[in-house]
């Protein structure tokens, strides 16, 4: 039965397949293919010479064999062989082609009808043909015809010929909010004219209707438009739109359209109207208005396109080429068609539609006369019209891939978990090492299959240089004809956006207005602003915004940038290694996350702390077991260069990932809180993930340099990738974001690569991107690094002890102490711990055979515990050296990754003496009023046989001025005494009586001679004839425990800093009268006030003390 239903599921998934296009359907992967561009409408020509010159054997090819393909279909041929089915000097082909509109970009539209310029593509006006042949022997030919019995036939009085134009002074984004622009292409978006605001007029007299027709048989001329509302002002009550639209023709102002709508999109109007609104002499008085009658305070609008299908007589002014419609004949079975007043010499003529025919174009009555057969299908038929100088010769045909053959994807043998590598030839001596890098062991041995971009637009993308969907497409097959769904997509190359957009975000004109724009453009993105992620979204098989693959690119321009990344992602897969040595130098710093936050007010500052905080609790959980340290915007100064050096030595120390929140600056970092350029970081083999919670930062798509690219590839240093955002940035938005980013790699999905990250990520944020900032946020987050990184990520736990991380207490031990302290920091290098072990403690006693065993449960651990025991001092046996065995894990419960013994236990010698001496008097901080003192001291043991004791006092706390002065005492325990007249200058050895200075504060000490390691230091003021406590220098405040104060010992500075809490409510609908305990507030996650019984409905209020944040009591 499982094999039925296996067998059920991969019918239908192939039944899928089936029903999908990618567009090289037209592609036969055994003909040999040669492309030649096209530029503009025409007739063309290839002749015997050419063919021969771009190396196409002829005498092996019939002529009936030869096929055309342009628009992914096949065009038509009449070739000229002599009659012999062979190309010999002096043969030639004729075929008719296109240049580039948006024939193809209409499918990147959710409805192809939205599309804003069907006569300007959003890529490119050139557009690749292809000249190929078969074995067949039955191929699209014109059928020739050869009726020129005129005489048969009636002239028809009209043709329905065209006249439009199309506008591309700007770009027309569509849909936004709050500065927020989707990517995905909607309603009229596309390229127009330049926007205008209320009451402007576009006079477009310019368009005349030459020589039109008109009679009672006139039939209407058609119009078509595409306007686009370009703003989004607030409606007034009663308006019933933001924009108004009036367009008209004629001397009368006939009312073509008359529109109010609302907001950025597209209105598309289609409207017929009687030929004899024009003047007679084809005048056309052609008006749009925008209509200011609405009371709004703007209205901007943009027109990309009309367009105009009139009757026209057959008359032509000396044109030498010409193409119309003939309309079906209803009388007769061929239409005549008398073109008069032309220059065509030796024309030659083609109908083009179901039925392709040349037809026969020869001087009759003074001009040229024709006969066109009427189509099969009643249609109007295209007849196209060039005299024979105007014919366009191709020069150049270029075999596909040199060898002519296209590559055949889907014939790879292993297809499946596929790693997709999209490169532009140009870096291609370095795309191949860094193949060979990903399929290497170290590397993660992917099943890497490289697409060159460029045949990729060949087969895929419609024979259109830079159009997206060649790499959409190629995508979309990999994906769908895959049983294990590829598992990563590499674009590698520069990508620079085709719109013009003026605004912080976009550098420079884009490709499609720019020539250097397009040449430095190898890799495209899709939409506006530019979506890596969109790419493959918005497909079958994924919802419109989660792409099919997950997607990374690098922005590289040359060989040397990519060979730059390149040897970066070595060193740091090599880091990944789990079989490495696992210790405190070689794996800690894969453990540390550093978050930055900015703002520019404190409630912004506390507001991203607290954002980041929330993420450092997930980052520090399981199973990524993190340690994460913030630095704080808390003014508007820049970072003091104390705190900025110590910053670089963590980053050159090593870090995982750098999470800055803040405004985007035009610092050399991009942000509110500015580091040094990357190439100082010193950091070499530890490059981080950075993830830009900001505007701007992450954008990539523009000519410049952008601040993503300067730190990915900067070489020996900077980060391996950089995540962040290419338009606004919403905090809301950007907080979900990086909160659920931290979720996937910390937990849901540890382990895996960072674009699959990003891919989940979007998947969890489906269900809020019903809004224009969230969709924003979650699609323009931009991956500038490989899609593979994975982030320091360990298999196993990892846990290290060392003699560094135990300590003993307490510091004065007396026989009157009871007990001791022993103080163990574990830490995890690896994955985090989520059971129970056991740390052991062995304690050998000194001069005994005795010994004690203490266990204590720990419950998991992430990157560090600190655990504390308190163990009898037993002085009976416990006085001199003990000797503390410490195991972790024992037996071994907890699977590790590299060590299971030598890094899980210490062995630690503590001496436990109670020889020792402590300051008795003057206690300290004590105000004393007399220049002249004994300083008094007593010994821990009062027992204690005779010793040598040091005292020593300053002025200083660390007792390095030349005032110091120093006694020894050899006596036995009890309280010893250091007379006025008994001290000895610490330089000078002099005997030097203590005389105290009015105002000073004197710090002094004691020590065992034996033990000078335990100083004990007190210190005191002198001033005349006062009594009583007091800190006056820095150096004694240093003794204190401060809330919100931190000291700077550098400049003897107090610092503030603020002191934040969190206050949350939690609360759920209840209709019945019986608590419900969850409904509750708290401060700092503890609770403060909760439900109470029997009353319905319940309103509780909280009074909080706002400046110590303490809550009034409840009575």
């Amino acid at each position: 039965m499982k094999n039925l239903l296996g067998l059920i599921c991969i019918i239908l998934c192939f039944s899928e397949v089936e029903g999908q296009t990618y567009g090289n359907e037209w592609v036969s992967y055994d003909q040999k293919y040669y492309s030649f561009p096209i530029v503009e409408d025409g007739v063309y020509k290839i002749d015997y010479n050419t063919l021969v010159n771009s190396g196409i054997p002829l005498a092996s090819i019939d002529t009936d064999h030869f096929q055309m393909f342009g628009r992914e279909r096949q065009v038509p041929l009449y070739i000229s062989d002599g009659g012999d089915n062979s190309l010999d000097n002096g043969d030639y082909i004729y075929f008719y082609a296109q240049k580039n509109d948006s024939w193809l970009d209409s499918t990147l539209y959710d409805e192809p009808s939205w599309i804003g310029n069907p006569k300007y593509s959003l890529y490119n006006d050139t557009i690749q043909y292809f000249l190929t042949w078969n074995q067949l022997g039955v191929n699209s030919r014109y059928i020739v015809e050869s009726d020129v019995n005129f005489d048969d036939y009636s002239s028809v009085p009209y043709i329905i010929d065209e006249v439009s134009s199309f506008y591309y002074n700007q770009y027309n984004e569509g849909l936004k909010s709050s500065n927020a622009s989707s990517s995905f292409f909607v309603s009229g978006e596309g390229w127009g004219i330049t926007r205008r605001n209320l009451g402007y007029v576009w006079n477009f007299s310019g368009i005349e209707f030459e020589n039109i027709y008109q009679s009672n048989d006139s039939p209407n001329i058609t119009y078509n438009s595409v306007l686009v509302g370009s703003s989004n002002a607030a409606i007034p009550s009663g308006a019933g739109g933001n924009h108004h639209t009036r367009q008209t023709i004629g001397n009368s102002n006939y009312t073509l359209v008359d529109s109010v709508f609302s907001g950025y999109k597209g209105i598309f109007s289609s409207v017929s109207f009687p030929s004899d609104i024009i003047g007679s002499d084809g005048s056309s008085n052609f008006k749009v208005s925008i209509v200011n009658d609405l009371g709004l305070a703007t209205d901007y609008q943009s027109i990309n396109y009309v367009s105009f299908k009139y009757p026209r007589k057959t008359d032509y002014n000396g044109e030498s080429g010409f193409d119309f419609e003939a309309i079906y004949n209803d009388l007769e079975s061929k239409s005549r068609i008398d073109i008069n007043g032309s220059n065509l010499t030796n024309p030659v003529a083609f109908s083009l539609g179901l039925t392709p025919r040349k037809i026969p174009i020869i001087a009759h009555l003074g001009g040229y006369s024709l006969l066109l057969p009427n189509s099969a299908d009643f249609s109007e038929t295209r007849v196209v019209i060039e005299s024979e100088n105007d014919i366009i010769s191709i020069n150049q045909l270029r075999a596909v891939n040199d060898d002519g053959f296209f590559t055949d994807f889907t014939a790879i043998p292993n297809i499946d978990n596929a790693l997709l590598f999209i490169y532009n030839d140009i870096l291609k001596s370095v795309v191949d090492p860094y193949v060979s890098h990903r399929t290497s062991a170290i590397g993660g041995g992917y099943n890497v299959i490289m697409a060159e971009v460029k045949e990729l637009y060949q087969q895929y993308g419609g024979g259109i240089p830079k159009h997206i969907n060649g790499i959409r497409r190629f995508a979309h097959q990999m994906y769908d004809i895959s049983l294990q769904k590829p598992v990563g997509m590499f674009l590698i190359g520069k990508g620079i956006r085709e719109a013009n957009v003026t605004s912080s975000t976009s550098i420079g004109p884009g490709t499609r207005a720019n020539i250097s724009s397009y040449q430095n453009s190898l890799i495209p993105s899709f939409g506006q602003p530019s979506c890596d992620a969109c790419i493959t979204s918005n497909l079958p098989g994924t919802n419109k915004y989660t792409p099919l693959i997950p997607t990374g690119r690098i922005s590289a321009r040359t060989p040397n940038e990519l060979q730059i990344y390149l040897n970066k992602i070595i060193e740091f897969d090599n880091q990944q290694n789990q079989e490495d040595v696992y210790s405190t130098n070689t794996k800690d710093w894969q453990k540390q996350i550093l978050h930055f936050s900015g703002g520019t007010e404190s409630a912004e500052q506390v507001l991203l702390q607290n954002f980041l905080n929330g993420m450092a609790e997930t980052a520090e959980g399981d199973f990524f077991a993190g340690n994460v340290g913030l630095v704080a915007k808390e003014n508007d100064n820049p970072i003091n260069p104390n705190e900025l050096d110590e910053i670089k030595n963590r980053i050159s120390d090593g870090v995982s990932l750098m999470n800055f929140f803040g405004h985007f600056t035009t610092s050399s970092s991009g942000f509110d809180i500015n580091l040094d350029e990357p190439s100082t970081w010193n950091n070499q083999g530890k490059y981080p993930v950075l993830i830009a919670n900001s505007c701007y930062n992450g954008n990539i798509f523009h000519n410049s340099f952008s601040n993503s690219e300067s730190f990915v590839l900067t070489p020996d240093a900077g980060v391996i990738a950089y995540l962040g955002t290419l338009n606004y940035g919403f905090i809301g938005p950007l907080n979900s974001y990086s909160d659920q980013f931290y979720k996937e790699f910390s937990q849901n999905n540890y382990g895996g690569t960072i674009g699959s990250h990003i891919k989940n990520t979007i998947l969890a944020g489906v269900t809020d991107l019903n809004n224009l900032q969230s969709e924003s946020t979650y699609t323009q987050m931009t991956l500038h690094g490989d899609p593979m990184i994975k982030l320091n990520y360990h298999n196993l736990p990892e846990i290290e002890l060392t003699d560094s991380r135990i300590s003993f207490g307490p510091e004065n031990i007396s026989l009157a102490t009871d007990s001791i302290e022993i103080k163990i920091k574990l830490r995890n290098l690896g994955k985090s711990i989520t059971e129970n072990f056991n740390v052991t403690i062995e304690r050998d006693f000194p001069n005994s055979t005795i010994d004690s065993i203490y266990i204590i449960n720990v419950e998991g651990l992430n990157y560090e515990k600190n655990l504390q025991i308190k163990i009898p001092l037993q002085s009976s046996i416990g006085i001199g050296l003990n000797k503390f065995t410490i195991k972790v894990d024992r037996p071994d419960y907890i699977q590790e990754q590299y060590d299971e013994l030598i890094n899980n236990q210490s062995v630690k010698n503590f001496l436990i003496s109670v020889d020792g001496i402590e300051p008795v008097w003057p206690e300290n901080f004590a105000v004393v009023p007399s220049d002249t003192i004994i300083l008094r001291a007593s010994t821990i043991n009062p027992l204690a046989g005779v010793q040598s004791y040091k005292f020593e006092i300053d002025t200083t706390q660390d007792f390095s001025s030349p005032f110091t002065k120093f006694i020894l005492r050899n006596s036995s325990g009890g309280v010893l005494s250091a007379e006025t007249n008994d001290w000895v200058n610490n330089s000078t050895l002099n005997e030097e009586p203590l005389l105290l200075e009015d105002s000073m504060v004197y710090f002094w000490r004691v020590v065992l001679v034996d033990n000078e390691m335990n100083w004990k230091t007190r210190s005191f003021q002198y001033i005349k004839n006062k009594r009583g406590w007091g800190q006056d220098v820095f150096g004694q405040f240093q003794s204190n425990s401060y809330i919100g104060i931190s000291l700077n010992e550098n400049n003897q500075f107090r610092d503030f800093e603020p002191i934040q809490s969190q206050i949350s409510c939690f609360v759920t609908s209840s209709l019945l009268s019986y608590i419900h305990p969850n409904n509750a507030w708290s401060l700092n996650g503890i609770q403060q006030d909760y439900d109470i019984c029997t009353v319905t409905p319940k309103f509780h209020v909280a009074v909080i003390d706002k400046a110590s944040l303490t809550p009034m009591e409840t009575r």
